[in-house]
C-alpha cells in the first residue's frame, strides 16, 4: 500500500518539466561524466552519473548558500563531498576499464564539477 511520501514524491516529479535551472544543470553534469567513458554508457554508467551529477547540485546549493551568508550544515557539505569523490573514483575506474588500461584516460575530477 503506498503511504504519503509516495504521493509527494510522484506530484513533484510531475511537476518538473526539465526547464529548471537544476534540471539543465544536472542534465549538463550527467552528460559531460557518460562523454567521459570512452564507450556507450551501461545503465549502471548512467545511474553512477546521475547519482554524482544530483550530489554535486546539492552541494552547489548549499556553496551558494554559505557564500551568501547562510549559516550552513558543515557535516553535510563534508559527506557530500566525500561521497562526490568515491563515485568519482568509481566512474574512474569503469573509464579506465574500458579503456584498456590501468591509467586514467578519462580525467573525471572533482574541480570537472564545478561551473
Amino acid at each position: 500500500m503506498a503511504d504519503a511520501a509516495h504521493f509527494l514524491i510522484a506530484a513533484e516529479t510531475e511537476r518538473l518539466d526539465g526547464r529548471t535551472r537544476y534540471a539543465k544543470r544536472l542534465r549538463a553534469l550527467v552528460m559531460g561524466l557518460l562523454e567521459g567513458l570512452g564507450g556507450p554508457p551501461t545503465v549502471a554508467d548512467q545511474l553512477l552519473a546521475t547519482q554524482i551529477a544530483t550530489l554535486t547540485v546539492r552541494r552547489e546549493a548549499i556553496e551558494r548558500a554559505m557564500a551568501a551568508g547562510e549559516t550552513v550544515d558543515g557535516v553535510e557539505l563534508t559527506k557530500l563531498s566525500a561521497v562526490i569523490v568515491r563515485c568519482l573514483a568509481a566512474l574512474r575506474g569503469k573509464a579506465a576499464a574500458r579503456n584498456g588500461s590501468g591509467k586514467r584516460q578519462s580525467p573525471f575530477d572533482v574541480r570537472d564539477l564545478i561551473a
